[in-house]
């Protein structure tokens, strides 16, 4: 996860350009595509089933966060270490720690962690030299902080991840976890990433009655997209008329080189025809992919975005991208604030914070252009009415 934001910072100049060469396609045909969900509904076999639950993902698959909590543990100086604050998956949530902050009595400093593991782990040595009472790390994987974390751990600093993946997960080999706490997304954050791309698959089968040929992106070094691959991977193979046509590996390298990217997704259209689901790990892959997918001009092609940030929404109002598997970012946010706020009270076992995901359509909860995207879930009077008692 936090490669992928590092990259996500090379590919800012150049997703406006990318934005602006999408303009091209049938903002209909996408309109079609969602339709297609809804009326795959009443058919049989996993179509239907996939349906189903794309309609309920439509609605949000969210859950109230729990109000048996401790109270605010008031006065306390938080550091917020931003991934990057010119990229929505670190600035989003840094700002909603922010608004939750003046519900605890919080002084927050915030530092940008520049998209570099030397930032981060000099963001975090400053928290640590400033005696600071917390420390929340944004999208920061333990893997490329390691130092410091453990620098925080020694001075008795708690610390708190959000969307990110401590050292003692199962697929970073024999570390040791090092955050205090990481948030509860509905479950651990590789429960969280393998749902994220099983609502991909079933939104792909649905879309496509059951007949899904697929090109699947993905980036094998992010420890997200690892997750989101397999969840992917296990629910479509339940569909035994769909098929993953073609694996395109999008490295690090790549990123960090737009032009590549985008001449992999090109050269993978052309050589399959057939297929008709392009599915791209997230909204950065995403906007360096769209000047090919305008250009290949398949009007059967559906496209499934990530994190539902607003350039995937342009998209998908403009007919380039047909749906987003979208993330409350700022909810992610407060769930940080509440993390820290137990941790502090000595209750480092956090409950589910009732984030999930939400599918985001042509039809479907899409906002009018320059409006947010708001979760139906009051989650902020939840967390407050906690912190009140």
């Amino acid at each position: 996860m936090l490669k992928q934001e590092k990259l996500r910072a090379a590919a800012v100049a150049v997703v406006a350009l990318s934005l602006l060469a999408a303009g091209c396609s049938s903002e209909s045909e996408n309109a079609n595509a969602a339709a297609a969900v809804e009326g795959n509904a009443a058919g049989s076999g996993y179509s239907a089933e996939a349906s189903k639950a794309v309609q309920q993902a439509y609605e949000g698959l969210y859950t109230e966060p729990t109000a048996d909590g401790p109270a605010a543990q008031k006065g306390k100086n938080i550091w917020v270490v931003s991934c990057s604050q010119a990229l929505p998956g670190c600035s989003e949530p840094a700002a909603g720690i922010e608004e939750a902050a003046k519900a605890l009595d919080w002084n927050v400093t915030v530092v940008d962690g520049q998209a570099t593991p030397a930032g981060y782990n000099s963001a975090i040595r400053q928290a640590v030299a400033a005696k600071a009472d917390g420390v929340i790390g944004v999208a920061i994987d333990c893997a490329y902080a390691t130092a410091a974390l453990q620098d925080a751990k020694n001075a008795k600093i708690p610390t708190v991840g959000v969307y990110a993946y401590d050292c003692d997960d199962p697929k970073v080999n024999g570390g040791e976890a090092l955050y205090s706490a990481l948030i509860n997304n509905n479950g651990t954050p590789g429960e969280f990433g393998a749902l994220w791309g099983k609502l991909k698959a079933q939104y792909a089968a649905a879309a496509t009655s059951g007949e899904a040929k697929i090109i699947q992106l993905t980036h094998p070094e992010f420890l997200v997209t690892q997750y989101e691959v397999e969840g992917y991977n296990a629910e479509i193979a339940k569909c035994s008329t769909c098929e993953v046509v073609a694996t395109v590996e999008i490295t690090a390298q790549d990123l960090g080189s737009p032009a590549t990217t985008a001449q992999k997704v090109a050269t993978v259209l052309q050589q399959h025809p057939e297929a008709n689901v392009l599915e791209v790990p997230d909204d950065t892959t995403l906007a360096l992919s769209a000047q090919a997918i305008t250009a290949a001009n398949r009007s059967n092609l559906t496209v499934v975005g990530g994190e539902g940030y607003p350039s995937t929404f342009d998209l998908i109002r403009e007919g380039v991208v047909t749906s987003a598997v979208a993330i409350p970012a700022n909810w992610l946010g407060w769930s940080g604030a509440d993390a820290m706020n137990r941790v502090l009270a000595g209750q480092p076992e956090i409950p589910n914070q009732g984030v999930s995901f939400q599918i985001i359509d042509a039809e479907h909860g899409l906002p009018p252009a320059g409006k947010g995207w708001t979760p139906s879930v009051d989650y902020k009077a939840s967390f407050t009415r906690s912190w009140n008692g």
